[in-house]
């Protein structure tokens, strides 16, 4: 009675927790064409190796913004003070639900970026969901001039108990830039810069 009891409070505060912090998180689709010399948007696609069966019940309620199959992480601006609060991610209000296995577009500041540790999602139930860490920590530069900055495809390579064991980057800049095109339009400054 007890232990049920004490899961499903955990599951609550979860899903509360995911509910508060997704409230205003980007979807990883919108990005439009930056507007000030400060922004710019970061492409790249997230992967994991081997792959993870996934689960959506019908009868599930995803996080705010959230879309099935994605990842819940932010790029921030690298050595850059963030605000303290109280908010299960500190990155709260500037998260990003990116598709995994799809290009993501997502808006950051100009400047050195880190890509902030994140979750996956490969169960979401009707009373509750599991997820995965994803380490962060992987940087990388927003050139001056640049609209669009390539990032690369990043891999996280797991065992078989679902840990993530090891993170490389691929470069798939030339067959991902008709897409970038086609989606931002052909006369935007794209700039490669692959996280490392």
């Amino acid at each position: 009675m007890t232990f049920d009891l004490m899961n499903g409070l955990k599951k609550i505060i979860l899903t509360s927790g995911l509910l508060f912090v997704t409230a205003c998180v980007d979807t990883g689709h919108d990005a439009k064409i930056p507007k000030g010399a400060d922004e710019v948007i970061v492409v790249g696609k997230f992967e994991i190796s081997p792959p993870i069966p996934r689960h959506v019940d019908d009868a599930a309620v995803l996080p705010g913004g959230a879309k099935e199959n994605s990842v819940l992480t932010a790029f921030l601006p690298y050595l850059k003070n963030q605000p303290r609060t109280p908010n299960p991610l500190e990155f709260e209000g500037r998260a990003t639900f990116a598709p995994l296995d799809q290009n993501f577009y997502v808006s950051a500041e100009r400047g050195p970026l880190v890509l902030q540790s994140g979750w996956y999602f490969p169960y979401i139930g009707t009373y509750g969901s599991a997820s995965i860490q994803l380490p962060g920590g992987l940087t990388t530069q927003s050139p001056a001039g640049a609209d669009i900055v390539y990032v690369g495809t990043i891999v996280f390579e797991r065992d078989e108990f679902h840990a993530i064991t090891g993170v490389r980057v691929k470069d798939e800049f030339q067959s991902t830039l008709p897409e970038i095109r086609n989606t931002l339009g052909s006369d935007v400054k794209i700039e490669k810069s692959l996280v490392r």
